[in-house]
């Protein structure tokens, strides 16, 4: 059994970046799933904002009262509400995007310190990133804040 778990450690610590995107993915998508499900899409005001914008949008339009905010939120609305309309108004459609970045942060984190740290250090950063609550909650609802960290964690 320990033979086992530690062939397994070695073979994530191998591949550490995709270990802890699919780890990351998979936290992601669970949440974001709970959230659609059982919360219609939105936990706060922000995101239901968000979504309804995007589902505006493909039915004609923001509002009056929501076109300065969708001109300043166009380059993360326009694809949301792209998937909202090929892959139906769903909010789990609206959840892709930053579930993705939120996933690509955790495995950038990973790729990092695995240059300067050990694999398993890196490996072990990356797994918190990947299952961190603040982290997972705001990459699993649609909101801007996935896409932030995932350019910073890029950069």
């Amino acid at each position: 059994m320990v033979d086992h778990l530690v062939r397994l450690l070695n073979r994530f610590r191998r591949h550490s970046v995709l270990s802890v995107f699919c780890l990351a993915l998979a936290v992601r998508f669970l949440v974001a799933g709970i959230v659609a499900t059982f919360f219609e899409g939105s936990l706060f005001l922000d995101d239901r904002t968000y979504l309804q914008m995007a589902e505006a949008h493909n039915l004609g339009g923001a509002s009056r009262d929501n076109a300065v905010l969708w001109d300043d939120s166009r380059g993360f609305l326009v694809p949301i509400a792209f998937l909202l309309d090929k892959l139906g108004a769903l909010p789990l459609a609206a959840q892709l995007i930053p579930v993705v970045a939120g996933s690509v942060t955790a495995a950038a984190v990973t790729m990092l310190l695995r240059r300067h740290t050990t694999s398993t250090v890196a490996l072990g950063a990356g797994i918190l990133a990947a299952v961190f609550p603040s982290q997972v909650l705001w990459s699993s609802l649609i909101l801007k804040d996935a896409l932030v960290w995932m350019s910073l964690s890029l950069t």
